[in-house]
């Protein structure tokens, strides 16, 4: 049988019972483990067959019929290396433990924690890397970050789950799904306080003049933050991936409004060569730049890098 996602409460110091991992360690009663948000339980997500966003594409979970990844455990005060486990995923949200072997089996799992310890966060890491290759100690060690950072990220992590202050004592933790961030005004990082109300890093919209843009579902006369009293570079993101500027226009260089960034480029022809409109406080000049007419900052450096008007996707 494989093991569902259950929680075995430990009855003695130096067991650690851990919500659907740790089962028969140290004996005790099973009591489940439900995430407050449904929606960032195991079973909804590996159920679902999410399509995660990574860096080579949308990565659809199961279509192989199974999925390869680890476990861990980290707690305040831990020493040395954290427990962790090579582990199979099946999409009806159980998975199996890999043992010396090589051999994937529903065996069960310990971890011996100090006395006083009484809350610890889990780690799941799924990964496209093979059962041989995964390197758990790896992941563990450097956390979430082994898995959504932009610098450094394993480029084989598909996507982190985790379970945060959970307790020796049974009671839930906070459940996370967590993967590299997109532009979407979420917290898909999961770096924020905990909440996953945060808004998107900086640079996962993408960028115009050097400035990264915000991500507001759509744009209109009534989107706020552009007007008269702007002294920034301002720059949005819809969701249908339209990129705006808050800008004048050569009829009106001062009527700060936002509008397209295609639009605003479109605006420097032959016939407005060395006209101005504003953004924010910052002037754009109608120039010739790569022997192509476009709006270019007024001041630094001609035609350099980030200064000229135009949408930089994210890396």
């Amino acid at each position: 049988m494989l093991r569902s996602w259950r929680f075995v409460r430990a009855v003695a110091l130096g067991c650690l019972g851990m919500g659907w991992l740790l089962a028969g360690a140290c004996g005790g009663r099973t009591t489940p483990i439900v995430c407050s948000d449904a929606a960032q339980s195991p079973k909804a997500i590996f159920g679902a067959a999410l399509q995660i966003p990574t860096p080579d594409g949308p990565y659809k979970l199961f279509q192989g019929g199974k999925e390869y990844g680890c476990v861990g455990l980290r707690w305040s005060g831990q020493a040395g290396d954290p427990p962790t486990y090579v582990v199979q995923y099946n999409p009806d949200g159980k998975y199996l433990v890999r043992d010396a072997g090589g051999t994937f089996s529903d065996a069960s799992v310990s971890a011996s924690v100090a006395a006083g310890v009484d809350k610890f966060d889990v780690y799941f890491f799924l990964s496209k890397e093979s059962p041989d290759s995964i390197d758990c100690k790896g992941y563990l060690q450097r956390g979430l970050e082994s898995c959504v950072s932009k610098v450094g990220a394993n480029a084989k992590c598909v996507l982190a789950w985790r379970i945060q202050g959970a307790s020796m004592g049974g009671d839930n933790g906070t459940c996370r799904l967590c993967y590299r961030e997109q532009c979407n005004g979420r917290d898909d990082d999961c770096n924020d306080d905990g909440t996953g109300k945060g808004v998107d890093d900086a640079g996962a919209c993408g960028s115009v003049l050097g400035q990264s843009c915000l991500y507001v579902p759509t744009v209109d006369a009534k989107t706020a933050g552009c007007d008269a009293s702007t002294k920034d570079i301002k720059c949005l993101l819809d969701k249908g991936n339209e990129a705006y500027l808050c800008a004048g226009t050569v009829a009106e260089p001062a009527a700060l409004q936002w509008r397209k960034v295609s639009e605003v480029a479109a605006g420097c022809n032959d016939a407005n060569d060395g006209k101005s409109i504003k953004t924010g406080s910052k002037e754009l000049l109608c120039d010739l730049c790569d022997n192509k007419r476009t709006f270019r900052l007024k001041d630094g450096p001609r035609c350099a890098e980030n200064a000229v008007v135009a949408y930089t996707p994210p890396k």
